[in-house]
């Protein structure tokens, strides 16, 4: 819960207006099943990130040690929505690559 998820203006920041992002993900998957949502985007659990805090203070953006097929279960004990998105973010190095579907 280090990074907040990518939005458009992040990556129009980077020089990649259009991108797709968590942001726009979430508020899509939300209209999807008849949630509009507006506000700001909330803070992500990124299970599948890894941004070690270092002893000064900074983070580091490293690949993730996942491989492909691993997985983790949550479980809902009370009716709700849940969203999850694969992060589409390949500009930087932090996916190890590009993003595949």
């Amino acid at each position: 819960m280090l990074i907040a998820a990518c939005d458009p203006e992040r990556y129009a920041a980077l020089g990649a207006a259009g991108h797709r992002s968590c942001a726009e993900n979430l508020r899509e998957a939300l209209a999807a099943v008849g949630h509009a949502y507006a506000g700001p985007t909330p803070q992500p659990i990124n299970v599948f990130m890894r941004i070690p805090v270092e002893p000064d203070g900074q983070l580091r953006w490293l690949a993730a040690p996942t491989a492909p097929g691993d997985s983790i279960t949550f479980e809902a004990v009370l009716d709700c929505t849940v969203v999850v998105s694969a992060c589409p973010q390949d500009i930087v190095g932090i996916n190890a690559g590009p993003c595949h579907r």
